[in-house]
């Protein structure tokens, strides 16, 4: 068993019957021995909420503010504090939104595996489900472009790599993704994946599993669905 190495971001801005199926469902799929510790990043502004989020949640910190700094905004606000960690021995964090529950047991043995062994992989990502027309049509995510990804198989993990999208859905990245910075922009996520395509032709994206694995997470929100970016 190896020493704790990983910290969870969570992002929310007040949908509190999301954010408590999700925690529940994270605590009970993810290898607490792993964890450094836990983050909710609340851009509700309500310190009412914050303050119950922090009763009912005494082992997660939570950190929001008087303004709403927006989707981009709060992920640059996490990336701003989330390198101190480093200090107690995190190197990876695990990003999940407010919407999110998870359909088995969180990998991060070969997560972490695939990010160690292939530097040019950027995150590894959880696959949800379809969840519009398009996706369903095709029958998921990954077979609406399947010119897109590539299965690879080292015979220790399997993993999915691409370079259409980093994504904000359940996934696990290094810490120092964070020195990057995030845009506080519209459209962030394909900001953001542009600017790493850019800066390193050999970047690539990475999914769990296989391309034609069952969704591991489960998209529950009722906005904000779409795969690509915002």
């Amino acid at each position: 068993m190896g020493e704790p190495d990983i910290v969870v971001a969570l992002f929310g801005h007040g949908r509190y019957d999301y954010l408590r199926q999700t925690i529940a469902s994270l605590e009970s799929s993810i290898d607490q021995d792993r964890i450094v510790a836990k983050y909710i990043f609340d851009d509700s502004t309500d310190r009412g909420y914050a303050e119950r989020l922090s009763t009912e949640y005494p082992t997660w910190r939570v950190i929001g503010g008087s303004k709403r700094v927006g989707f981009g905004g709060n992920i640059r606000r996490a990336w701003g504090t989330l390198p101190s960690l480093a200090e107690l021995g995190a190197r990876y964090v695990f990003h999940v939104e407010e919407d999110f529950t998870f359909n088995a047991p969180i990998p991060l043995g070969c997560m972490t595996y695939v990010l160690d062994t292939n530097p040019h992989v950027v995150q590894v990502a959880l696959l949800r489900q379809p969840v519009n027309h398009e996706e369903r049509q095709a029958g998921g995510l990954l077979q609406l472009h399947p010119d897109r990804f590539t299965d690879v198989d080292d015979s220790n993990c399997e993993w999915v790599e691409h370079r259409a999208f980093f994504t904000t859905n359940p996934s696990l990245y290094r810490l120092s993704l964070c020195d990057a910075g995030w845009p506080d922009v519209e459209h962030s996520e394909g900001i953001f994946t542009h600017q790493l395509l850019a800066a390193d032709e050999n970047a690539r994206f990475a999914f769990h599993g296989t391309t034609t694995d069952a969704p591991m997470v489960h998209h529950i929100g009722d906005d904000r669905a779409d795969g690509e970016g915002y």
